[in-house]
Parts: C-alpha cells; structure tokens; sequence
C-alpha cells in the first residue's frame, strides 16, 4: 500500500513539474492568436520552397507549431511526449474537446507523423493540405474553449 501510495504521489509531481515546465511557452499573444501568426509566417514560406530539405524543414515547423498550440491553449506536454500520450493528456484534463475532436486530432498527428518519418514523398500540396487540417482543427479547438469558457 505504501509503494502503491508512492507511486501516484509521484505521478502526481512530475505532472505539476512538467506544467510549471509548460509556462515557459506562453507568449504575449493569446495561444490562438500566435498560432495564426506563426501559421501565415509559414505559409509566406511555403511558396519558396523548392527542394526536399525544405520541404522537411517545413513539415518540422508545422507540427512544432501545432503542439506548441496545444501546449498554450489546453496545457499539456505536447513537445516532450508521444502523440498517445498527447491524447491521453487531452483525454484527462479536456474530456469535452477529446470526445468532440478525437477522430481529428489523431488524423492531423497521424499525418504529421508520417509526413515528418516520409520526406522523399511529401510534396508542397501535401504541406498545403497539412497545414489546412492543422489551422482548421486549432479554429474548432480555440471556438470550444471559449464556448466553455
């Protein structure tokens, strides 16, 4: 019982270590608002690329992008853990996001994570179509934070 009890206080540290980790993200614009403004840098960028480094580096920024969002808007570790974890983290501290969005959220990470694993096959209209998947999923996650707000 003693180990048991251990164990979850723990857990329970690490979590609030890790979230007071998370604050050094947060920015002088609202999460969604410098999404938006680091999604359009990134899109007056995407029209110069030419070759594949490019298109990785792209690719990079983009999911870097994404879960920094997720970092400042819901407040879970996005950067330093995997995508299940991300979700189970969602999951936990946003049921009503997880359930209205789950489907979602694992397609624009599935996508991301095979894109980012498969650059000799991304193209710029596949970083288009990312790109579109991630801003139009951070629209509906930032309109249901505000509904619940």
């Amino acid at each position: 019982i003693g180990g048991l009890t251990s164990f979850f206080i723990y857990r329970r540290r690490k979590r609030r270590q890790l979230k007071a980790e998370l604050e050094r993200f947060a920015t002088m614009l609202p999460p969604f608002s410098q999404f938006s403004k680091d999604m359009r840098k990134a899109t007056r960028q995407l029209h110069d690329i030419k070759t594949d480094e490019q298109v990785s580096g792209y690719i990079k920024k983009l999911d870097e992008d994404f879960r920094l969002y997720l970092i400042r808007e819901l407040v879970v570790p996005a950067l330093q853990v995997s995508d299940r974890q991300v979700l189970r983290e969602i999951k936990r501290e946003h049921p009503n996001i997880y359930h209205e969005y789950k489907a979602e959220l694992h397609r624009v990470f599935t996508e991301l994570t095979k894109a980012k694993n498969d650059n000799a096959k991304v193209k710029v209209k596949d970083c288009e179509d990312l790109s579109f998947l991630s801003r139009k999923l951070a629209e509906k996650i930032h309109e249901m934070k505000r509904k619940t707000k």
